[in-house]
Formats: structure tokens, sequence, C-alpha cells
């Protein structure tokens, strides 16, 4: 049993020096972006005086293929607004 810890610990380390080295693969050069605030997803029509159908959108400014990353805020998707920390 000692053995099967010593290798999942192992196997757990080794996993996080490789996700840590994952930021040398970034690309410095890519840094200049395009910010899209507060645009509405759901037509006024649908919601009545509700600013929380809305989302920012961040573009890099230079095409190039760039991953995708969607950031989920707390709140249960039912309160809290997005900008709140």
């Amino acid at each position: 049993m000692n053995k099967l810890r010593l290798k999942a610990l192992a196997g757990y380390l080794v996993g996080a020096l490789m996700l840590s080295h994952l930021a040398l693969c970034q690309n410095p050069e890519n840094q200049e972006i395009t910010e899209y605030p507060d645009l509405r997803y759901v037509a006024q029509a649908l919601v009545a005086n509700d600013s929380l159908q809305r989302l920012d959108l961040y573009v890099p400014s230079v095409a190039s293929p760039t991953p995708l990353l969607i950031w989920i805020g707390g709140g249960a998707w039912s309160y809290v607004d997005r900008k709140m920390e």
C-alpha cells in the first residue's frame, strides 16, 4: 500500500511539473487584445430590463490560432453581476 501511495504522489508531482511548464509555451508577442464589454447575448425583448444577460468579449488583435477560454463566474447563473468580486 505504501508503494502505491508513493507512485500516486510521484504521478501527481510529474503532472504538476508538466502543467507548470505550459506557461513557457505562451507567445509574448500575442498580448494585444481588443475588448468588447457588455455585449448582450439575449434579445432585449426576452428580458425585462435585466443587465445580467451580458458578457465581455476579449479578442486578440492579431489573427492567429488562439485557444478559447470561457470564464464562468459564480452566482449559480441566477444572481450576482459578473463584475462583482
